[in-house]
């Protein structure tokens, strides 16, 4: 008798990012996750959405509460609160861009929340306007899924990857069969992190490997490979920010690469040109024939 599945519910999704949902629930999300292209870029999406929010408004838990938020004080003249309450009532369209922001981005059911539009909101509630991008390059916007992915996955305790260290023959050629062209994961030690193991995610031009590393410390970075169609030229190494997230990424022929991690970006640097050594060295990122 085959086994019924209840359907995922919205309510699961928001509680798998909330990190609330029960284990044997959280393994049937992640086992969806595999196969729903779709669901994993709005889970993606949540978890950006989720550290944008912390990365912008974490900082306000430890300040103290405003003057004017306190109780009066019963020996106050009663003019003095009215006036008080008054000036606080003819500031309030101030702070309602802020709090529209965070009720919509939290809100069940919206779905795509760091997508452009919302970018914009979070940007325009709190004066940072002046920084929103009109447009992104194809290579940026691999820049950003890599940092999207990077957030949704790195802070994962029980399943940051698909196939561990332990299987990385397996992991590799599960990857390049997959690519199309063989793959590799790069030996990091020089650098200090150590492979964790890897994952198939969804791209713009078909799947893309993504490898995850940690060092000493336990910080994470991962590798993501896209095998890109048509070929573009080879680029130098650019930086992509967001938040605590560094992002160095470049394309060479085939393919794009992307490094991403919340470290120092000096070191993310150093790991990024040992990345491109290697991979010229192995001839790493030919298609297969």
């Amino acid at each position: 008798m085959n086994e019924q599945h209840e359907p995922i519910s919205e309510e699961d999704i928001h509680a798998y990012v909330d990190g609330a949902l029960a284990e044997h629930r959280r393994a049937e999300v992640e086992r969806l996750l595999e196969t729903d292209d779709a669901l994993a870029r709005r889970v993606s999406d949540y978890f950006a959405l989720g550290n944008l929010l912390h990365e912008r408004y974490d900082r306000v838990l430890s300040e103290p509460v405003p003057q004017r938020l306190l109780p009066p004080d019963p020996a106050a003249p009663v003019a003095a609160v009215a006036r008080k309450r008054w000036f606080a009532a003819a500031n309030w369209p101030q702070f309602a861009g802020l709090a529209a922001a965070l009720v919509v981005g939290i809100g069940i059911g919206v779905g795509g929340m760091t997508s452009q539009p919302a970018r914009e909101m979070l940007m325009s509630a709190t004066g940072d306007s002046q920084t929103r991008r009109v447009s992104a390059s194809k290579e940026e916007s691999f820049a950003r899924q890599s940092a999207i992915a990077y957030v949704t996955y790195a802070p994962m305790v029980t399943r940051p990857v698909e196939v561990g260290a332990d299987q990385e023959q397996e992991l590799v050629r599960w990857l390049s069969s997959r690519l199309g062209t063989d793959v590799h994961a790069p030996i990091l030690t020089r650098v200090g992190f150590n492979l964790m193991g890897g994952r198939l995610l969804p791209g713009e031009d078909g799947p893309v490997a993504q490898f995850m590393y940690h060092d000493a410390n336990g910080e994470r970075i991962t590798l993501n490979v896209s095998h890109r169609k048509p070929k573009s030229d080879v680029t130098a190494f650019k930086l992509y920010e967001d938040g605590s997230v560094k992002v160095f990424y470049w394309v060479d022929g085939d393919f794009g690469y992307a490094v991403s991690g919340a470290i120092d970006r000096k070191v993310l640097l150093d790991v990024s040109h040992d990345v491109y050594e290697q991979l010229t060295e192995s001839g790493s990122g030919r298609s297969a024939d």
